[in-house]
């Protein structure tokens, strides 16, 4: 990895059937991605709370589900910063919170990510409390963790072209 820094974090709630596969994804890729480099947190924090955790990165990815029934639960949607302030697709606390957060930091001065990704999993059911995943959900986590890491790979290295 070149000089540039990188925080991936994997967002959830564990107590939410499919909001929590970024927790799942979290935690089997950890070890991966720290070993080529990168910081990771699994945290079941959004908004504000994130701040600390981005404050100093070059390059931020965030991995959390999302619910638009637009795509084929799985589907991996790739947002930058950028995009998510042009877009009605989120209208969630997460994504809100993290781009809002984003930009407090920029006004606040609190040394912001220079870039920042969202890879938003495409889930069933995020809302029901339940210590299961929706059955389909849960067929594919072995696909989603290769998908996720080679998109993780990708981002940064398009970054780090820059």
């Amino acid at each position: 990895m070149k000089s540039k820094s990188v925080i991936v974090l994997f967002l959830g709630n564990s107590i939410l059937t499919d909001d929590k596969i970024g927790l799942i994804l979290g935690e089997k890729l950890k070890k991966k991605l720290e070993n080529l480099g990168y910081k990771v947190e699994i945290l079941e924090k959004t908004g504000l709370e994130l701040i600390d955790y981005l404050s100093g990165y070059d390059l931020a990815v965030i991995v959390d589900s999302i619910k638009t029934g637009k795509y084929p639960t799985g589907s991996i949607l790739l947002f930058k910063n950028t995009d998510l302030e042009e877009t009605t697709l989120f209208k969630s606390p997460h994504y809100s919170g993290v781009f809002d957060s984003i930009k407090l930091m920029e006004v606040l001065n609190l040394n912001p990510p220079r870039e920042t990704y969202v890879l938003a999993i495409e889930v069933e059911n995020p809302y029901i409390v339940s210590e299961s995943l929706s059955p389909n959900l849960q067929a594919i986590i072995p696909f989603l963790v290769k998908k996720v890491f080679k998109k993780i790979l990708e981002v940064t290295e398009n970054c780090f072209k820059k």
